[in-house]
């Protein structure tokens, strides 16, 4: 399966379970730039899951920028991920941290049961 088929399938599977991760995935997946920050994630390790999950310490360990918004485990009131550009952040955050991402992405495991 292709990185971009990866998003793809994570972004249905997250359509009935996280709204901002939907659109996120779907954003990743038409971004040539995100897919190769991940295209070298360790065999049978999701690719979509490292991504969100590198995003996700970064903004925990106090990371600045406006993506952290939409995030409930940073801020008490959320942002809607219909409001606002939540992609266009995404990949903007994504892109200020090109040098750390696919570190995490190619370091890190995924547990996820």
């Amino acid at each position: 399966m292709s990185v971009r088929s990866e998003f793809e399938w994570y972004a249905d599977w997250a359509s009935d379970v996280s709204p901002l991760y939907e659109r996120l995935a779907r954003g990743a997946m038409d971004s040539p730039a995100l897919l190769d920050m991940v295209a070298d994630t360790p065999a049978g390790q999701p690719a979509p899951n490292l991504l969100l999950g590198a995003v996700h310490a970064l903004l925990l360990d106090g990371a600045e920028h406006p993506l952290r918004e939409y995030y409930p485990t940073c801020v008490d009131d959320p942002r809607d991920p219909d409001e606002g550009a939540p992609v266009e952040q995404f990949e903007s955050f994504c892109l200020a941290h090109e040098g750390t991402i696919p570190d995490i992405a190619s370091t890190r495991r995924v547990q996820t049961n």
